[in-house]
């Protein structure tokens, strides 16, 4: 009888070839070789387990806010409903424990400003965190089926009024940045 009619992990026969002792050795490896087929999937999946540091949120660095998405997509175009509609932006700041402060702009406007709308902090924490605006307000005013600008201002620092330019959009110490909608006025 030959090795090769026995199956994978079959003792080989005594013949006058192969000893007790390489016998021994053959399963001690083959054995071995297992453990290490077993074990290979759990030492890999030891590489993708995130470092303390890495989910630290604040590394020392400021991150600026970032509006990532909105409903409706900016920029548009949208026409704004006359009774008012809800809209939201998505925020990103990679600084967890930053509050996000936001203000909406009508451009091209005497008005600098439409404060009312809103101003907050996302509760919890979190990277990314989603803001709801009411436009009910956004075209008072503006003649009806005009096109406006609507800028969105998200801070990770508290406003400051009519402090550098444009007015009403610095946060002292801190960054902002803008996206805009392209809007019609019922």
């Amino acid at each position: 009888m030959t090795r090769a009619s026995y199956p994978c992990g079959g003792l080989v026969p005594q013949t006058a070839g192969n000893s007790r002792k390489s016998q021994r050795s053959l399963l001690v490896a083959r054995l071995l070789l297992a453990i290490a087929l077993m074990a290979l999937p759990m030492l890999s999946a030891g590489c993708v387990v995130p470092l303390a540091y890495e989910n630290a949120g604040d590394a020392g660095t400021n991150h600026v806010p970032v509006i990532v998405a909105s409903v409706p997509e900016m920029p548009g175009p949208v026409l704004i409903a006359a009774e008012g509609q809800e809209y939201s932006v998505e925020v990103e700041d990679r600084d967890e424990g930053d509050q996000t402060w936001l203000r909406v702009f009508r451009l091209a406007d005497v008005t600098p400003s439409l404060r009312d709308i809103l101003e907050t902090q996302h509760p919890g924490g979190a990277a990314r965190r989603q803001l709801i605006l009411n436009t009910r307000l956004w075209c008072t005013g503006v003649t009806a089926g005009s096109t406006r600008y609507f800028e969105v201002v998200v801070a990770d620092r508290e406003f400051a009024d009519n402090v550098g330019m444009p007015p009403y959009r610095e946060a002292p110490g801190g960054d902002t940045s803008s996206r805009i909608w392209v809007a019609t006025c019922p």
